[in-house]
Protein backbone atom coordinates (compact mmCIF):
# COMPACT_ATOMS: atom_id res chain seq x y z
CA UNK A 1 0.00 0.00 0.00
CA UNK A 2 1.63 3.57 -0.59
CA UNK A 3 1.05 6.30 2.31
CA UNK A 4 1.72 9.81 2.79
CA UNK A 5 4.08 11.21 5.32
CA UNK A 6 4.49 14.38 6.24
CA UNK A 7 5.80 16.21 3.27
CA UNK A 8 9.46 16.63 2.90
CA UNK A 9 11.14 20.03 3.46
CA UNK A 10 11.57 20.71 -0.30
CA UNK A 11 8.01 20.08 -0.75
CA UNK A 12 5.48 22.23 -1.71
CA UNK A 13 2.07 21.10 -0.01
CA UNK A 14 0.83 20.32 -3.15
CA UNK A 15 3.50 17.79 -4.06
CA UNK A 16 4.10 15.25 -1.65
CA UNK A 17 6.41 11.82 -1.63
CA UNK A 18 4.35 8.76 -0.92
CA UNK A 19 6.29 6.13 1.24
CA UNK A 20 4.82 2.24 2.21
CA UNK A 21 3.51 1.55 5.34
CA UNK A 22 4.45 4.67 6.80
CA UNK A 23 1.70 5.96 8.91
CA UNK A 24 0.19 9.09 8.40
CA UNK A 25 -0.91 12.22 10.89
CA UNK A 26 -4.65 12.41 10.48
CA UNK A 27 -4.33 16.59 9.91
CA UNK A 28 -1.80 15.93 6.84
CA UNK A 29 -4.47 13.68 5.58
CA UNK A 30 -6.89 16.50 6.20
CA UNK A 31 -4.47 18.78 4.76
CA UNK A 32 -4.26 16.44 1.36
CA UNK A 33 -8.32 16.39 1.41
CA UNK A 34 -8.84 19.92 2.03
CA UNK A 35 -6.66 20.72 -0.79
CA UNK A 36 -8.09 18.56 -3.32
CA UNK A 37 -11.09 19.66 -1.96
CA UNK A 38 -11.02 23.29 -3.07
CA UNK A 39 -10.41 22.06 -6.64
CA UNK A 40 -6.33 21.84 -6.63
CA UNK A 41 -4.42 18.86 -7.92
CA UNK A 42 -1.39 16.95 -6.27
CA UNK A 43 1.77 16.05 -7.50
CA UNK A 44 2.87 13.15 -5.63
CA UNK A 45 6.10 10.89 -6.00
CA UNK A 46 5.03 7.31 -5.23
CA UNK A 47 7.61 4.37 -4.23
CA UNK A 48 6.60 0.66 -3.03
CA UNK A 49 5.49 -2.17 -4.87
CA UNK A 50 2.00 -2.87 -4.56
CA UNK A 51 0.74 -1.28 -7.52
CA UNK A 52 3.19 -3.07 -9.29
CA UNK A 53 3.81 -3.48 -12.46
CA UNK A 54 1.75 -0.29 -13.61
CA UNK A 55 3.95 1.71 -10.87
CA UNK A 56 7.03 0.33 -9.99
CA UNK A 57 7.59 3.19 -6.95
CA UNK A 58 9.97 6.35 -8.39
CA UNK A 59 6.75 7.96 -10.78
CA UNK A 60 5.24 11.57 -10.09
CA UNK A 61 1.48 11.33 -10.05
CA UNK A 62 -0.78 14.26 -11.01
CA UNK A 63 -4.19 13.47 -8.83
CA UNK A 64 -7.37 15.56 -8.88
CA UNK A 65 -9.95 16.32 -7.68
CA UNK A 66 -13.25 14.01 -8.66
CA UNK A 67 -16.66 13.43 -7.28
CA UNK A 68 -17.96 9.77 -6.46
CA UNK A 69 -19.90 9.90 -9.92
CA UNK A 70 -16.41 10.13 -11.60
CA UNK A 71 -14.66 7.30 -10.20
CA UNK A 72 -15.34 4.03 -12.82
CA UNK A 73 -14.02 0.83 -12.48
CA UNK A 74 -9.88 0.58 -13.56
CA UNK A 75 -9.41 4.12 -11.82
CA UNK A 76 -6.36 4.89 -9.88
CA UNK A 77 -7.30 6.48 -6.59
CA UNK A 78 -6.22 8.29 -3.33
CA UNK A 79 -8.46 7.08 -0.51
CA UNK A 80 -8.30 7.25 3.07
CA UNK A 81 -8.39 3.65 4.47
CA UNK A 82 -9.89 3.09 7.86
CA UNK A 83 -7.12 3.66 9.57
CA UNK A 84 -7.11 7.41 8.68
CA UNK A 85 -3.64 6.36 5.70
CA UNK A 86 -3.71 7.74 2.46
CA UNK A 87 -3.46 5.16 -0.29
CA UNK A 88 -3.23 4.58 -3.75
CA UNK A 89 -5.05 1.74 -5.32
CA UNK A 90 -7.25 0.62 -8.91
CA UNK A 91 -10.76 0.70 -7.86
CA UNK A 92 -12.45 -2.86 -9.43
CA UNK A 93 -15.64 -2.67 -8.53
CA UNK A 94 -18.52 -0.19 -7.29
CA UNK A 95 -21.31 -0.48 -5.64
CA UNK A 96 -24.12 1.92 -5.33
CA UNK A 97 -25.40 2.01 -1.56
CA UNK A 98 -29.41 2.13 -0.63
CA UNK A 99 -28.58 5.69 0.31
CA UNK A 100 -27.57 6.54 -3.23
CA UNK A 101 -23.92 6.58 -2.00
CA UNK A 102 -21.54 4.60 -3.77
CA UNK A 103 -18.99 2.05 -2.35
CA UNK A 104 -15.48 0.83 -4.30
CA UNK A 105 -13.57 -1.97 -3.70
CA UNK A 106 -9.81 -1.39 -4.59
CA UNK A 107 -6.86 -3.37 -4.70
CA UNK A 108 -3.16 -2.78 -5.47
CA UNK A 109 -1.89 -4.76 -8.62
CA UNK A 110 0.47 -7.18 -7.17
CA UNK A 111 -1.86 -8.08 -4.33
CA UNK A 112 -3.54 -10.96 -4.84
CA UNK A 113 -6.85 -10.36 -2.43
CA UNK A 114 -9.37 -6.74 -2.49
CA UNK A 115 -8.93 -3.83 0.20
CA UNK A 116 -11.36 -3.62 2.17
CA UNK A 117 -14.85 -1.58 0.99
CA UNK A 118 -13.96 2.29 0.92
CA UNK A 119 -17.08 4.69 1.05
CA UNK A 120 -17.23 7.43 -1.52
CA UNK A 121 -16.82 9.83 0.87
CA UNK A 122 -13.19 8.18 1.56
CA UNK A 123 -12.43 8.92 -2.13
CA UNK A 124 -9.92 11.97 -2.05
CA UNK A 125 -9.21 12.51 -6.17
CA UNK A 126 -7.94 9.87 -9.18
CA UNK A 127 -4.90 9.86 -10.83
CA UNK A 128 -4.97 11.20 -14.52
CA UNK A 129 -1.34 11.19 -14.86
CA UNK A 130 1.69 9.35 -14.11
CA UNK A 131 5.31 10.72 -15.24
CA UNK A 132 8.08 8.18 -15.27
CA UNK A 133 11.57 8.41 -14.29
CA UNK A 134 10.93 12.39 -14.86
CA UNK A 135 13.62 14.69 -15.46
CA UNK A 136 15.75 11.78 -17.48
CA UNK A 137 16.20 11.26 -21.17
CA UNK A 138 13.91 8.10 -21.24
CA UNK A 139 10.99 9.89 -19.51
CA UNK A 140 7.70 8.91 -20.19
CA UNK A 141 3.96 10.34 -19.47
CA UNK A 142 0.44 8.99 -19.63
CA UNK A 143 -2.67 10.95 -19.51
CA UNK A 144 -4.50 8.54 -17.56
CA UNK A 145 -7.64 10.45 -19.19
CA UNK A 146 -7.81 9.41 -22.78
CA UNK A 147 -9.63 6.83 -24.25
CA UNK A 148 -6.53 4.44 -24.61
CA UNK A 149 -5.72 4.80 -21.05
CA UNK A 150 -9.54 4.28 -19.83
CA UNK A 151 -9.53 1.22 -21.75
CA UNK A 152 -6.37 -0.26 -20.36
CA UNK A 153 -6.89 -0.14 -17.02
CA UNK A 154 -10.36 -0.83 -17.26
CA UNK A 155 -8.69 -4.34 -18.61
CA UNK A 156 -6.12 -4.05 -16.01
CA UNK A 157 -9.27 -4.00 -13.30
CA UNK A 158 -11.22 -7.19 -15.23
CA UNK A 159 -8.14 -9.47 -15.01
CA UNK A 160 -7.13 -8.05 -11.27
CA UNK A 161 -10.69 -9.03 -10.20
CA UNK A 162 -10.07 -12.12 -12.19
CA UNK A 163 -7.18 -13.25 -9.95
CA UNK A 164 -8.91 -12.82 -6.32
CA UNK A 165 -11.65 -14.40 -7.77
CA UNK A 166 -9.04 -17.71 -8.39
CA UNK A 167 -7.18 -16.85 -5.72
CA UNK A 168 -10.06 -17.31 -3.30
CA UNK A 169 -11.37 -20.57 -4.98
CA UNK A 170 -8.03 -21.96 -4.72
CA UNK A 171 -7.06 -21.02 -0.70
CA UNK A 172 -10.82 -22.75 -0.20
CA UNK A 173 -9.53 -25.78 -1.94
CA UNK A 174 -6.44 -25.90 0.05
CA UNK A 175 -8.18 -25.80 3.42
CA UNK A 176 -10.81 -28.76 2.72
CA UNK A 177 -10.01 -31.90 4.15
Amino acid sequence: MFSINSPRPEASPTHLHLRRGDTVDPAFADLCAEILGRGAALRVKVTGWSMAPFLRGGEVLTIKPCSSQGVRVGDVVLFRTREGCLAIHRVLRRRRQADDGWVFHTKGDARAVLDEPIPASCVLGKVCAVERDPGSPTARYWNLESACWKAINRLIAMGGLLGTRVTSVLSRLRTRP
